[in-house]
């Protein structure tokens, strides 16, 4: 059977017909295999933003550790500056009674 005999059995319209299922068929197929790069690569594209975030993650995460340890030392720092105050504050009140006193006032 060659190509002739079939179109003389079968007609023109059916030989087109195969034809563009053939053409259909070959184009679905090109498309597949073109969605699936393109699937690959949104896969790469995806594990390089995932590092990427992770990076940003990590140091963010680097950065509020930080951020904490500095409130931490300069909350302690104040402490320390406010029981001094308090100490100057009373030292103060006894040095103002010594020259109230120096001076003749008198506490009422």
């Amino acid at each position: 059977m060659d190509f002739l005999n079939l179109l003389e059995k079968y007609g023109l319209g059916t030989a087109l017909a195969v034809g563009v299922f053939f053409i259909f068929f070959y184009l679905l197929k090109w498309t597949l295999k073109h969605q699936d790069m393109i699937l690959v690569q949104a896969a790469q594209e995806r594990e390089k933003w995932q590092l990427l975030f992770e990076r940003n993650n990590k140091a963010i995460d680097e950065h509020i550790l930080q951020s904490r340890l500095a409130h931490e030392a300069t909350s302690e720092a104040h402490k320390a500056q406010r029981v001094e105050h308090v100490e100057l504050t009373k030292q103060m009140l006894e040095v103002t009674a010594a020259l109230g006193r120096i001076n003749g006032y008198k506490e009422h």
